[in-house]
């Protein structure tokens, strides 16, 4: 009866002390006064999509300051992006034109 409950819990305990992602591949390029910066993210815990990609935009941009263009992909796990699958979700936000909105 115990091994039953341990064999239970013991994936309900790990899954629960997991991050809800992990960036874990960035890849920034400088052309002039342009930076463009591309995101690879495993997603652990996926909840709503479009709070995921505002969480990781801004940890991004605290930490590293804010891309012309950040370019955001959303992979199940590692092992799919190093497996060659293409990513299950895409997004591009363009702040060069979010400035530049702003401005006027």
């Amino acid at each position: 009866m115990k091994k039953k409950i341990l064999i239970i819990i013991t994936p309900l305990i790990y899954y629960s002390t997991m991050p809800d992602y992990s960036i874990f591949n960035s890849i920034s390029n400088n052309y002039g006064s342009e930076r463009n910066t591309e995101l690879q993210v495993a997603v652990y815990k996926m909840h709503n999509t479009q709070d995921l990609i505002t969480k990781i935009a801004t940890e991004h941009n605290t930490i590293n300051g804010f891309p012309s263009n950040l370019t955001i992909n959303l992979y199940h796990s590692k092992y799919s992006f190093h497996k060659g699958h293409k990513p299950f979700y895409t997004i591009t936000i363009n702040y060069a034109n979010k400035n530049k909105a702003d401005n006027y």
